[in-house]
């Protein structure tokens, strides 16, 4: 790596003489001031002291007076307006103003911030479709639509106005929009070229205002505005520093609940320009990133204060998800480029399987300053690639990669960014492409621009004072850096995620100051600090001036030796770290001589608590490919959905007959023994480690034939299997044993919890209890129905799978604190009721597939509960009748083959109908089984066309065999159980030797 070296700045010293008689300021300042171009004693003055009048007229903006004309329009004749947004904090606060501003004022407003990874940047033609489709509306955009020619115009051709306000480069030529107003277009003289999207909104509210007459109508937006401009990292010059001064100064006296509350969170009581870029703006874009972009807009512009409180607990849980899946990406993406020594490239690229889009820029950068070179950073799934890169000064990355062109099919960015998307086949030659590439030679480049050499003394109130009124500082204005050379560098002290930032004082002669260098860790170990101190020349910015000064260190070089430390080659991170030790890393400290000696050929037979948390570690730590195979969906799906309460982004997949076997199998993945054998030669071949799931239940259907063939392959290879259970009958030890499987290992544990009979009688527990649990996804909408009509005010929050890891995670964080009335849950939670308190009684509301739904409740083994059992006997024949339903005969299925085969092809949506009209389905939902099904048996399905001529009525289809697994598996064992007393079933439940 580059030595970095400094360079002061040069100036003409007739230059700051002038400004210091001009404006009777300070050398100093006057110095700072000449470096940023000020010269002219009046512009000085203005940048200074910026107020209302630097604000241009917002009617210089091209189609300006379009877009006011349109809106008022679209007011007059009722017509309701879309503000398509941005998910990006820039996008978000100019919805937010726009959403604001025209509710107030007698416009009709809906708003769309499309998500990050699902829909990517800019306007969606599906999204539009369904908004214009309504009726007649004007679509406006905030921070985007320049380049969105296909949207615009198909918004057009639905008869409907569009209005952009952007702020992106504009192209020669424009999208057919009614209005386009952007100061980057090349026909637009506005004065001043780089407002933020938000600021671009702003300027349309003072023009809307002025033309309606209204006083005061863009001041009370400000502190919005200040937000997005600063996030967005636009230049902090012109008008734009009247808007970020004035604007901090309404977001810290903020009358925003959400706003005010998360300064709180930080800690934050007289904001600057730094605060909000680096630790306000990560949190609001950590919804977008991980998330849903609508949580920080909701956060924004709340007027309730307990909305207020969840929304920032909302999103420190979706900031703390990105810390997490950032450092797992960033440790994954340094072991590839250590182990294959990528450092050597030009261009570093990384790639990996299902990185997560929304934080692959933020480890690019990371990547880029810890070994000071270009990186690309690729995340690769069923989808396609998408990826993202970061330069160093001196490379224009941007650049660089043009002449690849024909590898991407999106591409953009800028010098220092790019993001770019290509298909799965085209990856590997990209990046041997890449790898051959030249750049400019980086030792031409390692240095830094010092504004001034100063000695600590001189720093005081009134060098302070000067920097106060530089401010606001960042983007186009950045922070003064001062070099203080051989300074003693003592108590230094290592912290973070690595020990990669340190905490130190820096003295010179009697003067000392506390100093923080982020990023600068590893290199200044290799110091060989004594334990006193060292000599050093450092480089530094100053911080919280206001309070108690501190230096933000950016460069240190050993005056002994040489050496050299900087943020701009190691990195220069704002990361807050959190030490805690979670859930789970406290369960599986109990389970380190079962994880420490796991290997093939053994049987576990543990309590509920501990096989989930060692199918934990399975999933999360073990290094290599393991699958998980159960008797049926309702065994596989009762420890893949526990699971999913601890994992923080989606690390394992579940399949089954439904899945499509042509995507690549996940590296952890759980499965039916009906799929298992479908695909027994890839499992044997790909996967490290095969987990029997529960062998008791096994043991229980050996005689059928898919049992009894899946056995005898464990019987064949008992060196690829390892057999997890909870339950043990007495004869299960010796047919393990047959099968090469010895028992190593065995815990158990009593039952804490008591059963009540309440069967049948469901209304008279919901006023008196908190918890609910339900096994079929379609009670809760209803349930949650009768809880609210029965109290409106209540808290009321619902636990499903279908959330994602962070939805997941912030409703637990909620269930944990007990901020709540009423709470409804999925079973297979892993005992997430219980941790309401065991004063909490908890209902089951509907009947389950599995008798381990129930054990799953209790799993965390917290005695004291009380479940009451609410289902009836009716809801048993139900729950029958509707597995057959969801797994169909192999007659049914032949029955339809025959019947259809007549039509050479058909449409998804004519085989659906027909399906309905026949009666073979109750709903559409049920359509896709019997496609599934169709596939098995030779149709294809080509672009949303089922064709028939490969059609074999006399195959059985996946469906079909794993059907008759779930359907014996309910009736044998479960249904039985479930209609018996609550002594019996507690009986039945409470024994290791009972199957269920």
């Amino acid at each position: 790596m580059a030595t970095v070296r400094w360079i002061l700045k040069t100036v003409n010293n007739s230059d700051i003489k002038g400004l210091v008689e001009a404006l009777q300021i300070s050398p100093l300042l006057a110095r700072l001031l000449v470096i940023r171009g000020l010269t002219d004693p009046k512009v000085a003055y203005s940048f200074l002291n910026p107020s209302a009048r630097d604000l241009h007229d917002p009617w210089l903006l091209k189609d300006m007076t379009k877009a006011v004309d349109y809106l008022i329009r679209a007011r007059e004749e009722n017509m309701p307006v879309l503000i398509y947004g941005d998910y990006d904090v820039d996008g978000i606060t100019g919805t937010a103003i726009l959403k604001e501003f025209l509710s107030e004022h007698g416009w009709k407003v809906d708003i769309y911030i499309p998500h990050r990874v699902d829909e990517g940047y800019g306007i969606q033609p599906s999204v539009v479709d369904s908004f214009c489709k309504k009726s007649r509306r004007l679509l406006l955009t905030v921070d985007c639509g320049t380049t969105a020619f296909e949207a615009i115009s198909y918004v057009k051709s639905l008869g409907c106005p569009v209005v952009i306000t952007d702020h992106h480069e504009a192209k020669e030529f424009l999208p057919p929009a009614d209005a386009i107003v952007n100061p980057k277009r090349s026909d637009d003289e506005y004065p001043f070229k780089d407002l933020a999207g938000v600021g671009v909104a702003y300027k349309l509210i003072c023009a809307l205002g002025e033309k309606l007459n209204l006083n005061g109508h863009g001041e009370k937006c400000l502190d919005l505005v200040a937000l997005g401009t600063i996030a967005d990292m636009v230049d902090l010059t012109d008008e734009n520093r009247y808007i970020v001064k004035e604007g901090l100064k309404r977001i810290g006296s903020s009358q925003r609940p959400g706003l005010s509350m998360l300064l709180e969170r930080l800690s934050i009581k007289k904001p600057e320009a730094q605060d909000i870029g680096y630790r306000v703006a990560p949190k609001l874009n950590a919804a977008g990133r991980l998330g849903s972009a609508e949580d920080a807009f909701s956060l924004l512009t709340t007027d309730n204060f307990h909305d207020a409180v969840r929304l920032v607990d909302l999103l420190f849980e979706y900031n703390s998800a990105r810390q997490e899946i950032e450092a797992e990406i960033f440790e994954q993406a340094a072991r590839q480029i250590e182990s294959l020594q990528l450092h050597k490239d030009p261009i570093i690229v990384v790639r990996g399987d299902s990185w997560h889009i929304g934080v692959i820029g933020i480890v690019a950068t990371r990547l880029s300053h810890k070994y000071g070179k270009p990186v690309i950073v690729i995340s690769e799934n069923e989808d396609g690639v998408r990826g993202s890169g970061r330069s160093v000064p001196g490379v224009n990355l941007l650049e660089c990669l043009q002449v690849f062109s024909e590898h991407f099919t999106e591409f953009g960015g800028h010098s220092m960014a790019i993001g770019l998307s290509m298909e799965k086949e085209k990856v590997d030659a990209f990046v041997d492409s890449v790898r051959k590439c030249e750049i400019p030679d980086q030792s031409e480049n390692g240095y830094v621009e010092v504004d001034a050499e100063i000695s600590l003394s001189q720093l005081n109130d009134k060098l302070f004072e000067d920097l106060d009124l530089l401010e606001p500082l960042g983007h186009g204005n950045p922070e003064p850096l001062f070099l203080v050379r051989k300074a003693s560098v003592e108590h230094v002290r290592f912290f973070g995620n690595g020990q990669m930032n340190i905490r130190f004082q820096l003295r010179q002669g009697n003067t000392r100051f506390d100093a923080l260098g982020f990023g600068l860790g590893h290199s200044v170990s290799k110091w060989n600090i004594d334990g006193t101190h060292v000599k050093a020349d450092v480089i530094f910015s100053v911080r919280n001036r206001k309070t108690c000064a501190n230096l933000n260190v950016a460069c240190l070089m050993n005056s002994e030796n040489g050496e050299t430390s900087s943020r701009f080659s190691v990195g220069f991170s704002t990361k807050e770290t959190q030490n805690f030790e979670s859930e789970m890393t406290h369960r599986l400290s109990h389970l380190d001589l079962v994880v420490n000696n796991l290997f093939p050929g053994q049987s576990l037979i543990l309590d509920l608590k501990s096989r989930n948390t060692l199918y934990y570690w399975l999933v999360d730590k073990f290094p290599k490919k393991c699958a998980f195979v159960s008797l049926n969906n309702a065994l596989s799906l009762n420890i893949y959905q526990s699971l999913l309460r601890h994992l923080v982004a989606k690390r394992c997949g579940y399949m089954n007959s439904l899945s499509d076997s042509e995507k690549r199998f996940a590296s952890k993945v759980f499965v039916t023994v009906t799929l298992f054998l479908e695909h027994c030669e890839k499992f044997l071949d790909k996967y490290d480690l095969i987990v029997l799931n529960e062998p008791s239940v096994f043991f229980a259907f050996e005689k059928d034939p898919q049992v009894g063939r899946f056995l005898e392959i464990v019987r064949k290879n008992p060196q690829k299997f390892v057999a997890v259970g909870v339950k043990h009958p007495p004869s299960m030890s010796e047919k393990l044993r047959d099968l090469g499987l010895e028992i190593s290992y065995e815990r158990s544990q009593r039952l804490g919890f008591g059963i009540i009979d309440t069967r049948g009688e469901v209304e008279s527990v919901i006023d008196e209890v908190m918890a609910f649990v339900v096994s079929n996804q379609k009670t809760i909408a209803g349930l949650f129905k009768t809880l609210r009509a029965k109290s409106e005010n209540s808290i009321i929050l619902i636990y499903t799978h279908a959330m994602n890891s962070v939805q997941r995670r912030g409703v637990v964080d909620q269930i944990k604190k007990r901020r709540l009335d009423k709470c409804i849950f999925s079973t297979n939670t892993d005992g997430l009721p219980t941790l309401l308190g065991t004063d909490v009684e908890i209902a089951l509301i509907d009947v389950p597939l599995t008798l381990f739904e129930i054990l799953d409740i209790f799993s965390l083994q917290e005695s004291g509960h009380v479940l009451e059992l609410c289902y009836d006997q009716r809801e048993v024949s139900a729950k029958r009748n509707e597995l057959r339903l969801l797994f169909p005969t192999e007659d049914q299925i032949a029955k339809l083959a025959f019947e259809i085969k007549v039509k050479d092809s058909l449409s998804v949506r004519e085989f659906t109908e027909y399906l309905l009209q026949e009666g073979h389905i109750k709903s559409p939902s049920y359509a896709k089984i019997f496609l599934s099904a169709f596939k098995n048996m030779g149709a294809r399905v080509i672009e949303d066309r089922i064709y028939l001529n490969g059609l074999n009525p006399q195959k059985t289809p996946l469906r079909c065999l794993e059907g008759e697994l779930e359907i014996r598996y309910f009736n044998q064992i479960t249904m039985p159980i479930l209609v018996r007393g609550v002594r019996s079933i507690y009986k039945t439940l409470s024994s290791a030797e009972k199957v269920v």
